[in-house]
């Protein structure tokens, strides 16, 4: 492990949850190795254009299905869950990391690059990956639920239907499965949803 201060210079605070959704967003873009994200909420972030070269890992809420269907759409991902998360985090490439408190009140977020604190903040990520509690999810859709899904847009049940060489009363239970796991009451929303959590 890392010895000595923290340098003043190797935090900074972020002002509000405008420049804390940039920060996370503009970190999992720098990506070139490895990152880690702890994701509480919906924070989701869509896989960047190297996404393939890079080990990525996100640990969510249990019950946040959206993140998990959007993290798998990824390449080289990996997703797991638990019940409680404290904190929202992304740690890139063992050089930078962000935190940001979640939960009522004014958020308290902080960008890292102390080597002392990014060591530690692996070290919990990784002790935590790995700890009773933290579990693999099932994917929230089937194959077939996926493939209408990303006919939805574009395609009425009927079409759906003879292109996936099914019936369309089978479209329709899926298509009302999809709605359920999503939360969304409509294709428009399940478009709208697909689209920007990058299931599409």
């Amino acid at each position: 492990m890392c010895n000595g201060p923290i340098d003043p210079d190797d935090l900074r605070r972020l002002a509000d949850i405008t420049e804390i959704d940039a920060t996370f967003a503009e970190l999992h873009r720098q990506a070139e190795r490895r990152v880690r994200v702890v994701s509480p909420g919906e924070s989701v972030f869509t896989a960047s254009g190297n996404a393939a070269r890079i080990r990525r890992q996100t640990l969510a809420r249990k019950g946040d299905e959206m993140a998990m269907f959007s993290h798998r759409a990824a390449p080289s991902g990996e997703f797991r869950v638990r019940e409680h998360l404290l904190f929202r985090m992304i740690h890139v490439d063992d050089r930078i990391a962000a935190i940001s408190a979640v939960g009522q009140g004014a958020p308290a977020a902080f960008v890292i690059r102390s080597p002392l604190l990014l060591e530690l903040l692996a070290e919990w990520f990784d002790l935590l990956w790995s700890a009773p509690g933290t579990v693999t999810p099932s994917d929230p859709l089937t194959v077939i639920q996926r493939r209408i899904l990303a006919l939805l847009p574009e395609h009425g049940d009927e079409a759906i239907a003879r292109l996936l060489g099914i019936s369309a009363t089978t479209v329709r239970r899926h298509v009302k499965a999809i709605y359920e796991k999503f939360g969304v009451a409509n294709r428009f929303a399940a478009g709208v949803a697909a689209a920007k959590h990058g299931w599409l």
